[in-house]
Formats: C-alpha cells, sequence, structure tokens
C-alpha cells in the first residue's frame, strides 16, 4: 500500500513539474514500455520555468497536435525538466542528472532519440 501511495505522490509531483501531453516524467516506466511495445525513446531536456527557448520549442512544437499524433505513434516521450524554482521529486532530479551525464546533454532545450 505504502509503495502504491509513494507511486501516486510521485506522479503528481512529476506532473506538476512539468505538464507536456504524452510525456512521462518517469524513465524508468518509458524504458519498460518502449521495450514491450518495440519502440524507441525520445528524450526532452528542458528547464520548464526558466529556459525561454524551452517555453518556446514546447507552445510551438511539442504541444502541436501534428507532432503529438506522430511522436506518440513513433516513441516512447520522456521529459527531464530541470526546473529552477519548481520542486520536483528528488528521485527524479537524479535520475535525470544521471541521464543528463549519459547522454551528454549540455544545453536546453535538447532532445534525443535511441
Amino acid at each position: 500500500m505504502k509503495k502504491i501511495i509513494m507511486a501516486c505522490f510521485l506522479s503528481v509531483l512529476c506532473f506538476q513539474s512539468f505538464a507536456l501531453t504524452g510525456f512521462d516524467a518517469d524513465y524508468n516506466a518509458a524504458l519498460k514500455r518502449a521495450k514491450d511495445n518495440s519502440k524507441p525513446i525520445f528524450i526532452l531536456f528542458t528547464g520548464s520555468d526558466w529556459c525561454s527557448w524551452c517555453v518556446k520549442f514546447e507552445k510551438e512544437v511539442l504541444s502541436k497536435s501534428e507532432f503529438l499524433d506522430y511522436a506518440t505513434n513513433t516513441w516512447e516521450l520522456v521529459v527531464a525538466d530541470f526546473p529552477q524554482k519548481k520542486k520536483i521529486a528528488p528521485e527524479l532530479k537524479k535520475q535525470y542528472q544521471a541521464l543528463q551525464k549519459k547522454i551528454c546533454c549540455s544545453s536546453f532545450p535538447y532532445g534525443n532519440a535511441y
């Protein structure tokens, strides 16, 4: 029961930080779905509350139905948000930092499909 409550709590925190339709804030969950569905992953690194280009990209591309229709059918979508003011779960922050290091992301917004 505690695991279920914790999962719900983390989900709320994740989507408060960056609410992009179709994007999952949990890389590990998306990775499992990608394997189950034989899809590659598309990961977006962003700074949702401080990066003006990230906000513009979300508004002009990522939120558009043309992109979402294609992307959700092609990839498992993941967002790694690095906000400066908003709070995210410490577990997610640690996960995002490890992904940033693994993929060598040094600027935002940055997307990588694999």
